[in-house]
């Protein structure tokens, strides 16, 4: 680290000029002129601020020694993500199609994988929509761009332009529904669930992916937001025609072990040829908008996908806008801007003469590049992003020069035998060496019987674990090998209804960390004290924005703050939560007992309990820290209270009941001999009560419904368009709920139709279904790795012969709106017809696309009976006229209908700390908008309230206290007047003796002085 050219500092140095702002760093300064920080260009790609500013002070000759624990652990966290993204990327580089063994035989019985997966894309591009097409009717020639066309199977024949542009991930997405299909190993599944599973991890697919992610990432390095050279064309053969298609990579690449013809490059058309053909379908997206196979001017163009690994891991040395590298090849990265388009233009050199072909040198211009901030000689201006090491080369540039006519069009035409690589001259996919990164920078995932972090077996159960009972993890994982496993820490998303804002959490598994040990520690540890903090949580005051006179962001390109010229924000206490900040934090799971295993602790040491110190916000779910009778350490003990004659478990009391307890149970009760309950406090910026019936869900929940259905003859979506909004608690959110089959485990969603994203203001709209070309047709929602061209266009009859990616995530824009497109609506005239483009859902249906805050629209989850032994040291909101902070009845915050009669039993101590810096959405959430001034309105539909049985918990005083209560109190030397008693020769005293024998009192009649013995002074 304190080597400036290391390969890891290198790394960092590059992440932290990219995504990092000089000024971004909290606290922060007012900022300057109208430049918001940190700054909205730099940070959108993580914000790095903080890592650019401990950077600056290793380069200025501090050493990593004298570093504060603080930027050391940021180092150390920052140096983990640019290592996992190392390593990810070092395995995708080793991947190497020319070696013929990666055609590997994955069934055992001469199936063989490169091969598999070439006969499935060519099955996807023959024309016939019995085994799936990766295009619909109404974007192929063949069906004259018809989506009702009435052709079928072998019709019309498939043509050249129908394929040309089609992106890698419709292919995959096909591929995907092309298994399903028709694949034994998969229509025998019971449920679309359990194929869906599987097929993710099917060998063809995952060398599909393998496939595009090699090519994408190694163009990226090298051209980042720069569209870039495809290969050229390749002749190729399917379904017994020949086809002309643009390469983003050279098809020859690709090696068959299953062939027995030698698997030379340039190969005349046959099984070589039709295979790579279809393999090279997946190296990448093309833009073909000029694109004529036998016009060496009118190339095919590759798409950018992951353009910031140009600036953090870039194949060669260069500046924030790049640069043309002189010789041939022509090595042409000059990223999109201004003063790109001029020079293409221009057109003054062959390089500009070249790149006047592809249609996004001359029409994009990247924000990033041309910001003026960002641009900045003080910012990235003169920043120069460096190779990451040059230690291993993995391959030299590619470069083929075309000697080979006739045109790839006659060459197709020909009856006889036909070269088939046409490679473009002057240019190349690749013009600079691949170097791998490594070791130096790479964390590599260690085998499962090498972990030190605590980790068993799943207990795959679909229920919620019975309170206080068993813990089940729902911190399940795939391991190196494959292997599920359950672990202490795993990060987490849920939507959190009050702040109208996803909160990622750190779910922390205390039954697994307090039965764990570690050398001759305990994971948790013996004091019980945890300091967390996450780097990714974004507090109120932690943007600033030019001043104005409120938080308001209604003109995106005039964004205010409140005045902060003082240096003190008021944004926390100002009832406008920043829809910028991030609420991110922690939740502690399976917390029923909290004292150590009793093998792991001696008895006189396993006092404490959990000390869980965060500024950041902290959610409790399930039973915590019961007050129970000892036993088998993971079976439910008896209650204990401090009367042998207790309480009502699950209904409120009244005076006689609590004061008719007689027989005290101090042999038992808090003792830690015979009460596994230990004192444990939680202090944070907000803290949140749920019970084991709250299920996370996934965004996909708030827009379609699950269908787990048994599958019939045709594929079955995994999502079902959401008739209504009304029928949502129809789709049971099962597969959340089981261990063995989903990665987003939670006990508590079996059986549920809600889950936590549903608490929102959610879309209120169907989406529409006209009437097109005579069938109803409806819109549909965008997904995250598709192509337009690709959307299903899904009919209400039986077959709609359209295929997407049903697995791939919905795409939400930028500015956080889902996106919607409408069904194709006419019919091509003899050329493709263009394509609806996506609009954001809220745009296409205006102000009543979601529910607003006042609404019922918001769908709760039930909440389940739930016991907390805690102190709660926790931030409030602010209160104003008709605007709560919700009282001492809600500092605990809530998101689940408790229907005001599931009890939650409380027993502990509460103390407001301060108010929250990022839980800042008010109790009741009236003004969120700076046009929302009427605060009568009650907007609290984020929650019911529980049955409340509340009360202090005595066992605080018959226990030692935590770290933080002994802090409560704390001695001084001042002097306190008003408790402090002098002594009786303290000169006060004297004076006040002397005066006393002088001065009549007029209840007690004149002065004695014979009778008063003044003492001496001391020192006297």
């Amino acid at each position: 680290m304190n080597t400036s050219t290391s390969p890891l500092r290198t790394a960092l140095q590059n992440l932290a000029n990219f995504a990092g702002d000089p000024d971004g760093v909290f606290p922060l300064k007012p900022t300057k002129a109208a430049v918001v920080h940190p700054y909205p260009a730099l940070s959108m790609w993580g914000n790095y601020s903080k890592l650019r500013q401990v950077l600056a002070k290793l380069t200025s000759g501090t050493a990593y020694a004298d570093l504060s624990i603080a930027d050391k652990t940021y180092l150390q966290t920052a140096s983990c993500t640019i290592g996992v993204l190392a390593y990810n990327i070092d395995q995708i580089q080793k991947f190497d199609p020319t070696n013929v063994n990666n055609d590997y035989d994955y069934f055992g019985n001469n199936t063989f994988v490169l091969t598999q997966l070439a006969e499935e894309l060519q099955g996807l591009m023959n024309g016939d929509e019995s085994d799936g097409e990766v295009l619909p009717k109404g974007q192929m020639a063949s069906r004259d761009y018809d989506p009702n066309s009435p052709r079928t199977g072998l019709t019309g024949l498939p043509k050249d332009i129908d394929y040309r542009d089609v992106p890698p991930e419709a292919w995959i997405g096909a591929l995907k529904q092309r298994i399903l299909l028709k694949d034994p190993a998969f229509t025998a599944l019971p449920t679309t669930q359990e194929a869906l599973a599987k097929v993710m991890t099917d060998p063809r697919v995952r060398m599909a992916e393998l496939i595009m992610l090699k090519y994408q990432i190694r163009r990226d390095r090298a051209f980042g937001f720069r569209s870039s050279p495809a290969f050229g064309s390749y002749v190729g053969q399917a379904n017994s025609k020949k086809y002309v298609l643009p390469s983003a990579c050279n098809p020859d690449d690709f090696k068959f072990a299953s062939l027995t013809q030698p698997n030379a490059a340039g190969q005349t058309v046959g099984d070589e040829g039709r295979y790579r053909l279809a393999l090279s379908r997946l190296c990448g997206a093309l833009d073909t908008t000029n694109y004529n196979p036998d016009d060496p001017t009118k190339r095919a163009w590759v798409l950018p996908k992951f353009p910031a690994l140009y600036y953090i891991f870039p194949e060669t040395d260069h500046k924030l806008a790049g640069a043309l590298e002189p010789g041939t090849p022509i090595y042409d990265h000059r990223q999109p801007g201004s003063v790109l388009k001029a020079e293409v233009l221009a057109a003054a050199t062959p390089a500009d003469i070249l790149a006047k072909s592809d249609s996004r040198a001359t029409t994009d211009e990247e924000p990033y590049v041309k910001d003026a901030y960002v641009k900045d000689a003080s910012v990235n201006g003169d920043v120069t992003f460096k190779v990451v090491g040059t230690s291993t080369l993995l391959r030299t540039p590619d470069y083929t020069l075309n000697v080979s006519p006739p045109t790839p069009t006659a060459a197709a035409a020909s009856a006889t035998p036909v070269l088939s690589s046409y490679p473009y001259t002057d240019t190349t996919p690749f013009p600079v060496a691949d170097y791998a990164l490594g070791s130096a920078i790479a964390l590599t995932p260690q085998p499962l019987a090498s972990w030190n972090l605590p980790h068993t077996a799943p207990l795959n159960k679909s229920e919620p674990p019975v309170s206080g009972g068993p813990n089940v993890s729902p911190n399940i994982i795939l391991s190196t090998n494959g292997d599920k496993v359950a672990v202490p820490f795993l990060d987490r998303a849920f939507f959190d209804g009050r702040q109208v804002m996803l909160m990622r959490s750190l779910d922390i598994d205390l039954g697994m960390l307090r039965n764990s040990g570690i050398g001759s520690d305990v994971w948790l540890p013996e004091s019980g004290i945890i300091y967390a903090f996450r780097e990714d949580a974004i507090r109120e005051d932690a943007i600033v924005r030019p001043v104005g006179t409120d938080t308001d962001l209604r003109n995106p390109a005039k964004p205010t703050d409140p005045d902060f010229t003082s240096g003190i924000s008021t944004k926390a206490v100002d009832f406008r939560p920043d829809p910028e900040r991030r609420v991110h934090g922690f939740r502690l799971r399976n917390g029923s007992e909290v004292k150590r295993k009793d093998s792991l602790l001696e008895s006189a040491k396993n006092i404490r309990g959990l000390s869980f110190f965060t500024d950041q916000p902290v959610y409790i779910q399930g039973d915590f820290n019961l007050h129970q009778t000892t036993g088998s350490e993971d079976a439910k003990g008896d209650r204990l209270e401090e009367f042998v004659e207790q309480l009502p478990d699950n209904a409120p009391y009244d005076e006689g009941k609590f004061y008719g307890r007689k027989t005290t149970n101090y042999a038992n009760f808090s003792a830690s001999a015979k009460d596994r309950w230990r004192p444990s406090e939680i202090l944070a910026d907000s803290i949140g009560i749920l019970s084991n019936d709250f299920c996370d869900g996934s965004i996909a929940d708030t827009f379609v419904g699950p269908d787990l259905s048994k599958k019939t003859a045709s594929p079955i979506a995994d999502f079902s368009l959401l008739p209504d909004n009304a029928q949502r608690q129809n789709y049971f959110r099962d597969q959340y709920g089981d261990a063995a089959k989903s990665g987003l485990f939670g006990p508590g969603c079996t059986g549920k139709g809600y889950t936590s994203f549903h608490n929102r203001n959610i879309s209120q709209k169907e989406l529409p279904v006209p009437t097109v070309l005579g069938k109803s047709v409806s819109w549909d929602w965008v997904r995250e790795n598709s192509s337009n061209a690709t959307l299903p266009q899904r009919n209400f009859t039986a077959a709609a012969n359209y295929w997407a990616d049903f697995t791939s995530p919905i795409k939400i824009s930028r500015a956080g709106q889902p996106l919607i497109e409408a069904p194709q609506s006419t019919i091509g005239a003899g050329k493709k017809p263009a394509l609806p483009r996506p609009v954001l859902y809220g745009t296409r249906f205006g102000v009543n696309s979601y529910y607003p805050l006042s609404d019922n629209g918001e769908k709760l989850m039930s909440a389940k009976q739930t016991r907390v032994n805690a102190t709660v040291v926790s931030g409030i909101v602010p209160s104003r006229k008709d605007q709560s902070y919700g009282g001492l009845h809600n500092f605990p915050r809530f998101l689940e209908t408790w229907n005001n009669s599931v009890p939650l039993n409380f027993s502990g101590s509460f103390l407001q700390l301060s108010f929250s810096n990022y839980g800042t959405a008010p109790y009741d959430l009236e003004g969120w908008e700076i046009t929302d001034t009427d605060l009568s309105k009650e907007n609290i539909k984020y929650y019911i309230a529980p049955a409340r049985i509340w009360g202090y918990d005595v066992g605080l005083q018959l226990s030692p206290a935590g770290p933080a209560a002994t802090r409560f109190v704390t001695s001084s030397k001042s002097r306190n007047e008003f408790y402090n008693e002098p002594a009786v020769n303290d000169p006060y005293i004297n004076m006040l003796c002397n005066a006393a024998k002088t001065v009549a009192d007029p209840n007690f009649g004149p002065p004695k002085p014979a009778e008063v013995n003044c003492p001496k002074q001391s020192g006297a």
